[in-house]
């Protein structure tokens, strides 16, 4: 899942990552969630999770210029 983390001091290490007093989006699991949720000098933002459209999928997105079709060489 991916959130976003910041430090409240200037700079701060937890969990093997270091963080700044700038927001940093993360992907992370539950386990190192639940350890930097637990640190009082991070904030720690859960992001919602995005919808993934066929835009996001190149496969998906190929699949359809292939099936609507473009006319090449034409006259």
């Amino acid at each position: 899942m991916m959130i976003s983390v910041r430090s409240i001091p200037k700079t701060f290490r937890r969990a093997g990552k270091e963080f700044t007093d700038k927001p940093r989006k993360i992907d992370v699991d539950e386990e190192t969630l639940a350890v930097l949720k637990a640190e009082p000098l991070l904030v720690v933002e859960v992001l919602p999770e995005e919808p993934v459209t066929d835009n996001d999928n190149p496969e998906t997105a190929s699949e359809k210029k292939t099936k609507t079709g473009s006319k090449t060489g034409g006259k």
